[in-house]
């Protein structure tokens, strides 16, 4: 069986924009997702998040790729072998009592709580969110990309 993940778009994006950081790491990881020897889990939101990130490479002052390269690039994503998650009305009212008792955003809570559901790890490049968090918590639910070692 595969090792199973969730990932978030702060990953995700960095197999699209090659000037970010750690995009080695996460290339790594798309690889061994298209491999099939990982398996990548996510809630809906991270479609959400993914389009807003192509959307903002393409508009404003800081465009950096052409329009048609975001959309495109969309349309791949799209059609990436992630398993989308999307929660019911009960599922949510908890997801925002673990914002609330760790005091984290509650998209990004959604992640967490999505990797604590499915008994993995949060794949992620967000250290706001891991930081001062308890060291037992982070071993057993958040793995930086900068750590990421594929085996």
């Amino acid at each position: 069986m595969p090792e199973r993940f969730v990932i978030d778009a702060s990953v995700v994006a960095k197999w699209y924009f090659s000037d970010e950081d750690f995009w080695e790491e996460a290339e790594q990881a798309l690889l061994k997702l298209l491999d099939l020897q990982m398996e990548f889990h996510g809630p809906e939101i991270l479609k959400y998040e993914m389009a807003e990130a192509f959307y903002k490479a393409q508009s404003g002052s800081r465009e950096r790729l052409s329009r048609f390269y975001c959309e495109e690039s969309y349309k791949s994503f799209c059609a990436l072998p992630i398993q989308y998650h999307s929660f019911n009305d009960r599922e949510r009212q908890l997801i925002l009592s673990l914002s609330n008792d760790m005091n984290r955003h509650y998209y990004d809570s959604c992640y967490v709580w999505l990797a604590i559901k499915l008994e993995c790890k949060w794949l992620t490049d967000d250290r706001k969110y891991a930081k001062d968090l308890a060291l037992d918590f982070l071993d057993k639910r958040i793995l930086l990309i900068e750590n990421f070692k594929p085996e």
